[in-house]
């Protein structure tokens, strides 16, 4: 590394030196097992974990790297590598990333997303309608949806995660359990409205086995129908995330005639795993039909997978 380069980066790796240490005690030669690790290189800022490299950030002097600290770590200084060490795992983006992410959650209280929900869920009401009337064999009729930022508002967890910089099962469990959890616009009024037309609602989540209790208590306490053990399918303990099976189950005694969500995955196993948003986009194409038909999907610009899907899951080029 030439000298301008290194002058130009220890001040950077000073900054970084300085924010683990701000809410940890700094100790000097600390073993290295189970930790963390920030290296500076030319141009570079690498993340690894046990040796293990988790991101790559590249530094071009003008977006500087922001180290989120949620809790208290020990943290240890290697001047001859250039490297700071922690105990404990730390999340890092850049100050774009953050921006990004503010302005994302921010879209989400905004009146055009209002206007989305409702006009979602009035075109759920409408298609479970016509589904009544065609339904001559009188076969029990149902609807699936996914709960996070589907029926319930999750904008003020992200803006706690954004503060704190850490995601926790305890936290979003207290969240869920606040006064700040609220229903989106339309979601309470839509599921009573399938449930007193003789119709029945499941609850497909991939939330912890962790917050199952707090799921079931929350869910009814905004209003919302059938939130028990035989309507909520958590994702178990191994469980994939997909929901595939878990639809499957619900189909052998009932139909379906909705589904909603805020990712594809939400809907079907359709849609190509761990692809780019080119090839996802032409799965969405292929089924066309179903989009305001059976499927109601949800505007969510925050997180999902077409967020992973811009670099193809690849994230060392997030």
């Amino acid at each position: 590394m030439n000298q301008r380069r290194m002058a130009r980066l220890l001040p950077l790796t000073l900054i970084l030196l300085f924010a683990l240490c701000m809410t940890g005690a700094v100790s000097l030669g600390e073993g290295k097992a189970n930790i963390c690790t920030i290296t500076v290189g030319d141009g570079v800022l690498s993340v690894l974990k046990n040796g293990k490299q988790l991101e790559t950030y590249t530094i071009d002097g003008q977006n500087p790297v922001i180290l989120h600290i949620a809790g208290d770590y020990e943290v240890s200084w290697d001047q001859a590598t250039n490297t700071a060490f922690a105990k404990d795992p730390l999340r890092i983006s850049s100050a774009v990333d953050r921006e990004q992410k503010v302005d994302a959650a921010l879209w989400q209280l905004s009146a055009e997303a209002r206007a989305c929900f409702w006009q979602s869920f009035n075109t759920a009401t409408l298609r479970f309608d016509q589904a009544l009337q065609a339904n001559t064999a009188g076969e029990t009729l149902a609807v699936i949806a996914d709960i996070d930022d589907t029926l319930v508002d999750g904008v003020m967890y992200t803006a706690d995660v954004l503060q704190d910089g850490e995601w926790t099962n305890a936290a979003f469990g207290a969240s869920l359990a606040s006064e700040a959890c609220l229903p989106l616009p339309g979601a309470v009024e839509f599921m009573n409205y399938v449930v007193d037309k003789g119709g029945v609602v499941f609850y497909v989540t991939n939330r912890d086995p962790s917050l199952r209790e707090v799921t079931y208590s929350s869910m009814r306490k905004m209003g919302f129908p059938m939130a028990d053990e035989k309507h909520v399918f958590i994702r178990e303990t191994g469980m994939a995330s997909s929901k595939e099976s878990r639809r499957a189950n619900i189909e052998k005694d009932y139909k379906v005639v909705l589904v909603l969500g805020d990712n594809l995955e939400d809907f079907a196993d359709l849609f190509p795993v761990k692809q780019g948003n080119d090839v996802r986009r032409n799965a969405v194409d292929d089924i066309r039909d179903e989009w305001g038909r059976r499927f109601i999907m949800f505007p969510n610009a925050v997180y999902g997978d077409w967020e992973k899907a811009i670099y193809r899951y690849d994230k060392t080029k997030t």
